[in-house]
C-alpha cells in the first residue's frame, strides 16, 4: 500500500468518525431527521464509506476506465480540502447547543387522523406511477418527483402510530409497508431497498425511543440486510424479469451466490456508485486530460435559472441532462453503451468542477449553513407540528440522496411549497369545521 493509499485512507476514517459523531449527536438532541441531517448522513457514505471500501478493495475495481490509484491520487487534494471544510462545519455544530423534543412530535402524529394518512399515502402511490411512466422529466411534472417521497415518511408514520387498542392502525401498517416494500424491491432503482429499510428504522426509533446503541444495532442489521439483498437488486436490473415467477426465480439465482461474491457486488456497489472522492477524482483526470473544462461558477447560474418556471420560459434548456447523462459519460463514470443509467456527479465533485478544490473550503461549510437556517425556518414555521416533521422528513431523504445543485434545489424549493400550501390549507379547513360545529 502506497502513501497516496495510506492518506485516503486517513481522510476516509476521518470523515467516517466526524460525521458519525455528528449522526448520533443530532439522533440524541432529536435534529437527525432534517435537511442538514440528511446531508450529514450522506457525508458519511459518500465520503467515509464509500471511499474506504474503494481504497481497501481494489480487486473489486479493475475494471475502471482510469486506473484505481490513479483516481486516487487525483483526489487527494480536493479530499484532504472537503475534510477541512468538514471540520469547520463540525464546530459550527458542537456550538449549537438546540434540541427538539422528539415525543412531542410522536404525541402529534399518534393523533393524526387516518383518513389523511390514506389521502397522503394515494398520493405518494399516483407519485410513483407517474415516475415509472417518466412523466417526471420536467414543468410540473417535478411535482411528482416530490409526491413520490411521500411513501418513505409513510412507512416511518403507520409504525410510530401503532396501537394494540386499535386494530385499524395494525391493519393499515402492514397493507402500506407491504405495498411499499413491494415497490422497492421490485424498483429498478437499487438504491430504494436500503431507502426503505432506513424508513423502518426510523419509525422504531421513534416508536419505542431506542438507546443509541440498540439504534446501532438495528442499523449493523440494516447493513446485513442491505448485503444479503443486493445480489438480488443487481440481477434485477441485469436481467430485467417481467412477471412474478420470473422475478421470483431471479431472487433464488441471487440466493445461490457464494459469499465472497455476494460481498464484492455489495461493497463493489458502495465503492462505485456512493463514492464522492472517486467521482471527485475522475473529475480532476478529466480536468488534467481536457476531457471537460472547468466552468467558473457557470452550474451556479444554470441553478438560479432553473428556478424560473417553464411556463415563464418555455425553452429553458434541460440543465438536468447535461449533469446526469452527458457528464459523466464524459468523464468515464458511466459508458456511452449504458443509456439507461441516469447518476450525475454529486455536490462536492460539481464543486471542484466549477472552482477548483480550494472553493470546498468555504462551499462546505456555507451548504450545511444554509441547509441549518432552512431547518430552523422550518421548525418556526407558522404550520401544525405533523407538517413540519413531514416537510422536513421527505427534505431528509432528499438530502441523503442528493446529486448535482440544480436538481437538489428545485426539489427542495418545490417541496417546502408543496407542503406548506397543503398543510396551510388543512389547517384553514380544520378550524372552520371546528368554528361551525
Amino acid at each position: 500500500m502506497d502513501s497516496n493509499q495510506q492518506f485516503a485512507i486517513t481522510l476516509a476514517l476521518s470523515v467516517i468518525i466526524a460525521s458519525g459523531a455528528i449522526i448520533v449527536r443530532r439522533f440524541r438532541n432529536g435534529r437527525l431527521i432534517s435537511l442538514a441531517g440528511g446531508l450529514h448522513a450522506n457525508t458519511f457514505i459518500s465520503m467515509g464509506v464509500g471511499p474506504l471500501f474503494y481504497v481497501l478493495s481494489p480487486q473489486y475495481f479493475d475494471t475502471e476506465r482510469i486506473d484505481h490509484a490513479t483516481v486516487i491520487q487525483h483526489a487527494l487534494l480536493s479530499n484532504g480540502l472537503f475534510l477541512l471544510g468538514y471540520l469547520i462545519v463540525i464546530g459550527l455544530e458542537l456550538m449549537d447547543r438546540g434540541s427538539i423534543s422528539d415525543q412531542a412530535i410522536v404525541r402529534r402524529l399518534r393523533g393524526f387522523s387516518e383518513i389523511q394518512i390514506y389521502f397522503l399515502f394515494v398520493l405518494g402511490s399516483i407519485g410513483i406511477i407517474a415516475v415509472n411512466l417518466g412523466l417526471n422529466t420536467s414543468g410540473v411534472g417535478t411535482l411528482f418527483n416530490i409526491i413520490y417521497l411521500f411513501i418513505f415518511p409513510i412507512v416511518a408514520l403507520v409504525i410510530v402510530r401503532l396501537d394494540n387498542k386499535r386494530p385499524s392502525s395494525w391493519a393499515t401498517a402492514l397493507f402500506m409497508i407491504a405495498v411499499v416494500g413491494a415497490y422497492c424491491l421490485t424498483s429498478y432503482w437499487r438504491s430504494l431497498s436500503l431507502v426503505f429499510g432506513v424508513s423502518i428504522l426510523l419509525g422504531i426509533a421513534m416508536k419505542v425511543r431506542l438507546q443509541l446503541r440498540w439504534t446501532l444495532f438495528l442499523s449493523l442489521f440494516l447493513v446485513g440486510w442491505y448485503i444479503w439483498l443486493f445480489p438480488f437488486l443487481q440481477l434485477k436490473k441485469a436481467n430485467a424479469p417481467t412477471g412474478a415467477t420470473a422475478l421470483f426465480n431471479t431472487f433464488i439465482e441471487s440466493q445461490q451466490m457464494p459469499i465472497g461474491l455476494r460481498m464484492q457486488e455489495s461493497l463493489g456497489f458502495l465503492g462505485l456508485r456512493t463514492n464522492g472522492v472517486r467521482e471527485i477524482g475522475y473529475l480532476e483526470a478529466g480536468l488534467a486530460t481536457n476531457a471537460v473544462q472547468l466552468r467558473w461558477g457557470e452550474s451556479y447560474k444554470e441553478t438560479l435559472l432553473q428556478m424560473i418556471p417553464r411556463v415563464v420560459w418555455p425553452g429553458k434548456p434541460s440543465y438536468n441532462t447535461s449533469m446526469n447523462y452527458e457528464l459523466p459519460r464524459s468523464l468515464g463514470l458511466l459508458g456511452w453503451d449504458d443509456t439507461d443509467t441516469s447518476s450525475g456527479v454529486g455536490l462536492w465533485a460539481e464543486a471542484v468542477w466549477n472552482l477548483k478544490g480550494y472553493f470546498l473550503l468555504v462551499y462546505v461549510p456555507l451548504l450545511f449553513g444554509l441547509m441549518t437556517w432552512i431547518d430552523r425556518l422550518i421548525w418556526r414555521a407558522r404550520l401544525d407540528m405533523f407538517f413540519r416533521w413531514w416537510m422536513l422528513t421527505c427534505l431528509f431523504y432528499l438530502s441523503l440522496q442528493v446529486l448535482n445543485l440544480v436538481n437538489f434545489v428545485t426539489l427542495v424549493m418545490w417541496t417546502i411549497l408543496l407542503i406548506y400550501l397543503y398543510g396551510r390549507f388543512f389547517s384553514l379547513a380544520f378550524r372552520e369545521r371546528r368554528e361551525s360545529q
